[in-house]
């Protein structure tokens, strides 16, 4: 355990000192740890890299992504676990094979349906690529916990008149807090710290989000690695709060997803 302990934090620790060292120290000795602190690096990351800007727009898609991705993930957990209707399997079954399809087979014809409907270089299309790539992992997420809830308070609400979208709101998802706190911080972490579909759907500067505007430090000859390094912790540094602040969260609905009570 100490071992792995070493192999996750000594990466973490290389990247955090870097970000407060020269580039001619971090040439000269890559592992070693920074004599002078340079607060310099993260001025220079925030400024150059209009890191005030890539903050906004990935804050925005996140954000909407998350929050579309929460709701239409538990419509349709709960409409396959609690609806009885003709094509209930052949549902399951379309959503396991898109969770066994590598998303990079589908980039191609994302990006020409995209493409089509003049979605290309918009935060709505990269929203909308986030959702789709996302769903099926969010959904069954969703399915396993609501799959625990006993069909007897399905049964009473149905005595008392309640319908299926009144069952859905007011009964299963008061009760389901947990499951839907584990596929927003899943889903935070995944999509905050993308690059793939933001470097192919975005192209233009002020349009691209975070992860793309590290690329900003790397030049073709010569990489600024010490402010690249500070904007790597810029970038982190919401993850680990969130994380750190709903951890106890997040093994809850991790552990109630997965164990039948």
């Amino acid at each position: 355990m100490i071992f792995c302990a070493f192999i996750v934090i000594y990466p973490i620790y290389m990247v955090t000192a870097g970000s407060f060292r020269t580039n001619m120290e971090i040439l000269m000795d890559p592992f070693g740890a920074p004599n002078t602190f340079m607060l310099d690096n993260y001025a220079k990351a925030f400024k150059e890299g209009m890191f005030a800007v890539l903050y906004k727009n990935s804050a925005i898609v996140t954000v909407a992504s998350v929050a579309l991705l929460t709701v239409f993930s538990s419509m349709i957990a709960f409409v396959m676990t609690r609806v009885d209707f003709r094509f209930r399997r052949l549902l399951h079954v379309v959503f396991i094979i898109g969770m066994t399809i590598p998303f990079q087979v589908g980039i191609i014809p994302l990006y020409l349906q995209l493409n089509r409907f003049g979605l290309v270089d918009t935060h709505l299309g990269l929203i909308i690529a986030y959702v789709v790539n996302y769903m099926s992992y969010s959904t069954f997420i969703a399915y396993g916990f609501f799959r625990r809830l006993p069909r007897e308070l399905q049964e009473s609400a149905s005595i008392d008149g309640a319908g299926t979208f009144r069952m859905y709101l007011n009964i299963v998802m008061p009760l389901s807090s947990a499951a839907l706190t584990t596929i927003t911080i899943f889903n935070l972490m995944f999509i905050w710290n993308d690059m793939f579909f933001s470097l192919v759907i975005l192209q233009t500067p002020l349009m691209k989000t975070l992860q793309v505007g590290l690329l900003a430090f790397r030049g073709q000859y010569q990489s600024d690695y010490a402010t690249m390094f500070a904007g790597v912790v810029l970038v982190s540094i919401p993850m680990i709060v969130l994380f750190l602040a709903m951890q106890k969260r997040f093994i809850e609905g991790v552990m109630s997803g997965s164990i039948k009570g």
